[in-house]
């Protein structure tokens, strides 16, 4: 093996397929063997086996969720429970804006839960408030040698006006208070760079960006983007797909009618068809399904059934080389030919009639 190769640093992140709802499930294994839950939207008992079984008895950093609706919340009380049966260590819990007086809500409860287990757990956001050395640092969730993972958004202006309004409405507060995070490695390279979005609207995700101006090592370039919203039509700006110099990420249930969306989905290919990138997608979109019927071979016709895409996926993104592919629960590759991930094969007439155009 090349020395060089074999001495790169690595995050993986391990992306859960997930049917409840929406869904959101994400791990990330840091650099140093800890690890980190970057949303946990499903109760189901088989992905939360699976997820400890990646961890064995290593650390758990931070426990995030990136906002508080049940799709990206509704597993974490059973995550923080399994943890305490097994005797593993979490070292926080984190999340960008409260929900108590929601008593039903999963964060609320999820909370309940890291507090009688002992574990710390905090709001986090971006202070906007200025210092007289100027803006402070974004906060980070984990940090180790060369490596980190940073809030970029929401800001704490944001939160404020977001509690009060979820409290008049009597609901949790929403999609514009979704953490977006970066991880990624420093000194000496610029590969591996990760970001994931959770729900963030496109105000959350300007916030984000001007961020990464303030504080420029921050930009949101990447190796690894995790798309906003499960792929929603309005929410994946050009800007940000621009950003992305590698994977693609989406998570999505079967059969969803607009999860990811058939721009999206679009869009994305035309941006991997210019960066050399590729999508992940947990579940074969139904876009997918709509556009390709009738358009492949009979005898492969269940390649075009709804279904799953790659499943539960993990990617590495390491220091030298950036962001691939390391495994997948399901042949999402034989079911690429007839995505509209696919780029480099002809598209049939009505998808490639829905390219985007520059």
């Amino acid at each position: 093996m090349n020395a060089n190769v074999a001495a790169a640093r690595r995050f993986s992140l391990h992306v859960f397929r997930v049917e409840e709802g929406l869904g959101n499930a994400s791990l990330l294994e840091l650099p140093d063997g800890r690890f980190g839950f970057i949303d946990w939207g499903t109760r189901h008992p088989a992905a939360i086996q699976r997820a400890f079984e990646l961890i064995g008895r290593h650390t758990i950093a931070f426990i995030a969720a990136t906002h508080a609706h049940a799709d990206h919340t509704m597993g974490i009380g059973d995550v923080l429970r399994e943890a305490a049966s097994r005797e593993v260590v979490v070292e926080r819990f984190a999340y960008p804006a409260t929900s108590t007086h929601k008593r039903y809500a999963h964060l609320t409860r999820a909370r309940e839960t890291a507090v009688d287990l002992g574990v710390a757990c905090s709001a986090v956001s971006v202070d906007e408030f200025e210092t007289a050395e100027g803006p402070q640092r974004p906060p980070a969730l984990a940090i180790g040698d060369g490596w980190e993972v940073r809030v970029l958004s929401p800001g704490s202006t944001l939160i404020g006006k977001s509690e009060i309004r979820a409290m008049q409405k009597n609901v949790v507060p929403g999609n514009d208070t979704s953490m977006v995070l970066l991880f990624r490695f420093y000194g000496g390279t610029h590969a591996g760079r990760g970001l994931l979005t959770g729900d963030a609207e496109r105000p959350t995700l300007d916030f984000a960006r001007r961020t990464g101006e303030r504080f420029p090592h921050l930009a949101l370039r990447n190796d690894c983007l995790f798309v906003p919203h499960h792929g929603a039509r309005s929410g994946v700006p050009e800007w940000l797909l621009d950003l992305s110099d590698g994977a693609i990420v989406i998570s999505g249930r079967t059969d969803s009618d607009h999860h990811p969306a058939r721009d999206t989905l679009m869009a994305i290919a035309y941006r991997c068809s210019v960066s050399g990138g590729k999508l992940y997608c947990t579940s074969y979109a139904k876009a997918c399904h709509e556009a390709y019927h009738g358009h492949t071979d009979p005898r492969e016709t269940h390649l075009v059934k709804p279904g799953r895409c790659f499943g539960d996926f993990t990617i590495f993104i390491d220091d030298l080389q950036g962001a691939q592919l390391s495994q997948s629960s399901d042949p999402g590759e034989a079911r690429r030919v007839y995505g509209l991930c696919r780029v480099s094969s002809p598209l049939p007439r009505d998808a490639a009639e829905a390219s985007p155009r520059r």
